[in-house]
């Protein structure tokens, strides 16, 4: 199964100069975790990674002495760029989606962006890894329960032949009749003519 399959194309997106208050609410609203930082023409070349995680190490402590507005007003001027990732894992939209899966537990990541050509064109998560695990054990257990039915349905070829042993559908003959079929025990056969 490949990632351009089950990738995500509805992406919200964030930009450098974007404030941390901006994604946090975009995160919030959309009730997502992570969020691509695209740049250049048409804002579609990706250029870093922000994550809740990020945003929570860049806010002021909770043990902080600020008021609740110089909080807001803190994080409404910290930009994007100053804590986004910015050598961010990304996959081509027509690998695997068990290299995604990989990719993801190795590096302890929870999303994907996925890149074609220089141009960001989705991302995948891990949900979407477990949405793909289903749909193929889905379909193994529907192309399973086919063949057996398949196989109930089919005759026994081999159920009117005597000495087949049914068991070996037919690949091994009963001693009597291999007796018959040797040369030392080839009947010759005989005719009855009456005069």
């Amino acid at each position: 199964m490949r990632v351009r399959s089950m990738m995500q194309t509805q992406i919200i997106t964030a930009t450098p100069e974007m404030s941390l208050a901006e994604v946090q609410r975009l995160m919030r609203d959309n009730h997502i975790r992570h969020i691509p930082v695209v740049s250049g023409t048409g804002y579609q070349r990706l250029v870093g990674m922000i994550t809740d995680r990020d945003i929570h190490e860049a806010a002021p402590s909770p043990a902080t002495t600020l008021t609740r507005g110089e909080i807001a007003y803190q994080m409404n001027t910290i930009a994007v760029k100053t804590c986004m990732t910015r050598a961010v894992v990304d996959i081509g939209p027509e690998a695997e989606m068990v290299q995604a899966a990989r990719l993801l537990v190795q590096r302890r990541i929870g999303c994907l962006p996925v890149v074609d050509h220089g141009t960001l064109v989705g991302v995948v998560t891990e949900m979407d890894c477990l949405r793909a695990f289903l749909e193929t054990a889905r379909d193994t257990e529907r192309e399973e329960h086919s063949a057996r039915r398949a196989s109930q349905r089919r005759p026994d070829l081999y159920a009117d032949v005597p000495g087949i042993h049914h068991s070996h559908l037919g690949e091994r003959l009963s001693p009597p009749l291999a007796e018959r079929m040797s040369p030392q025990g080839t009947d010759t056969p005989h005719s009855t003519f009456t005069n």
